[in-house]
């Protein structure tokens, strides 16, 4: 695959280092900073783009189009805002912004950025599953072969639905389904999917891409 990082922030180098221990892909980093670059270059197996992330005229630099996935992953929420509505309007395949502040999550559904990461909320699931004591094994411990977990948010300007009315592909099955407010909602088959909702499904990898295509942000 080939990815595109806003920014060379913490998060950005530690998650570039486990990429390069796992698999093999084609990585870039847009840093503004060249000092920072010349530190890194002998760290990561990435190449460097250096510049604004939020100008069209660097952005287009990694060539758009050719891109799987755009993560606007800088240390400041706005910047990364601004940086995922730039790459979303030069045809990034996939854009992904990772923000700080939860209240800006209605914001970018309204603007069209619906593949949202807010690390704070996950910090927030795992205390208070460790608190509950309900953190003894990972999930990943009981996906096995070829299963794999597949989330999309129903976009905030959609009418309610029902489950069979999403239709998902054959040994595809949701497995939670979290309201607007991050709180699971118990399954049934005439449960309504609300506009903000993240359903989580549990699928054979082979259908990740029909899944996808099907329900990412185009």
């Amino acid at each position: 695959m080939r990815l595109v990082f806003a920014g060379a922030s913490n998060l950005v180098i530690k998650t570039v280092q486990q990429l390069n221990e796992q698999t093999r892909h084609d990585i870039i980093i847009i840093e503004n900073d060249a000092a920072l670059i010349d530190t890194l270059n002998d760290q990561l197996n990435a190449a460097f783009i250096q510049g604004d992330a939020s100008l069209p005229s660097i952005l287009k630099e990694a060539n758009p189009t050719s891109c799987d996935f755009f993560f606007a992953s800088t240390d400041r929420d706005e910047s990364n805002m601004i940086a995922a509505l730039t790459a979303k309007a030069l045809g990034y395949k996939r854009v992904v912004v990772i923000i700080k502040e939860e209240s800006y999550e209605p914001i970018c559904q309204e603007l069209g950025l619906e593949e949202i990461i807010i690390p704070l909320r996950t910090v927030r699931r795992d205390i208070i599953n460790i608190i509950d004591g309900e953190r003894e094994r990972h999930l990943s411990d009981y996906i096995r072969a070829d299963l794999r977990l597949f989330s999309f948010r129903v976009s905030s300007d959609t009418e309610a639905q029902s489950m069979a009315d999403l239709g998902f592909p054959k040994d595809t099955k949701p497995i939670v389904v979290y309201d607007d407010r991050d709180t699971p909602r118990a399954l049934s088959e005439e449960m309504m999917i609300q506009p903000g909702d993240e359903v989580v499904l549990l699928t054979h990898k082979s259908l990740l891409k029909t899944l996808e295509n099907k329900f990412s942000r185009k």
